[in-house]
């Protein structure tokens, strides 16, 4: 654990050291990340409907989900976010569960504007409710809170973000861990309609887990957006190839400003 904290120590210290190429294009990053939360946040009165699907395949066990994302634009630095899951599980020699996984409900602001500024930043807070069973493996079924930051530094014509999150669990929940910590790295290079992504996803609780994630956005309009991304996992208890699709589409002018 103390290599991982020197290691993303570090990350963050050459994104805020390297020197920027101006003269590209701040306000050009994607909406959503496979697994990392992206710098990028909705202007005032936007709200942005993304719906995920997700496979996972562990040693033990096989995981899916199908969750609806909802992002709106309180301003066009603050945003409230609302995650709203399906969860599926197969344990091994057992058939296939599903039912509601743990409502998320979160708040970012960004403190340095991604859109005007080459190095930013952003922070935010987000809670879990326990709509979800652990005893069944479809979420975890207890309250959480977490608190996350976001840097991306553009480096030339490839833009990385760092993202950090703490998950603390406000109540006992059998032999599961009390914190979750979260660090993902991301390398965003824009393309004529879409991004290419390679992010690298670490989670460290009663077990450690690392994924090498290569990612394709496509953006068919400016409204409109579609993720296909293969987790890998690096680690064993990570499994083996995984899957993550996603689908966003923009709404503008809920606000009634102009």
């Amino acid at each position: 654990m103390g290599i991982c904290r020197v290691g993303i120590g570090l990350m963050i210290l050459a994104l805020c050291l390297c020197r920027p190429v101006y003269g590209v294009e701040f306000a050009r990053l994607p909406e959503e990340l496979a697994i990392s939360e992206a710098i990028t946040l909705e202007e005032r009165g936007s709200l942005e409907i993304t719906e995920q699907a997700g496979y996972f395949r562990f040693p033990d066990e096989k995981q899916g989900s199908l969750t609806t994302q909802l992002d709106y634009g309180l301003t066009d630095r603050q945003e409230i976010d609302l995650d709203v899951p399906v969860m599926f599980a197969k344990p091994a020699g057992e058939g296939w569960r599903a039912g509601p996984g743990d409502l998320e409900i979160g708040f970012r602001y960004g403190v340095i504007d991604y859109r005007t500024h080459p190095l930013a930043l952003d922070v935010g807070l987000g809670f879990s409710v326990p709509t979800g069973s652990n005893s069944r493996d479809l979420g975890k079924g207890r309250w959480t809170v977490a608190p996350s930051l976001t840097v991306s530094r553009w480096i030339g014509s490839i833009n990385a973000q760092v993202n950090l999150e703490w998950r603390h669990a406000l109540g006992s929940n059998g032999n599961d861990s009390a914190n979750d910590f979260e660090y993902n790295l991301a390398l965003v290079y824009p393309t004529r309609r879409g991004f290419m992504v390679l992010e690298g996803n670490g989670e460290s609780n009663e077990e450690k887990l690392f994924y090498i994630t290569p990612e394709m956005i496509w953006q068919p309009s400016e409204h409109t957006s579609l993720l296909l991304a293969t987790p890998i996992g690096v680690t064993h208890n990570a499994g083996g190839v995984n899957f993550v699709a996603k689908v966003s589409v923009e709404i503008e002018g809920l606000s009634g400003a102009d």
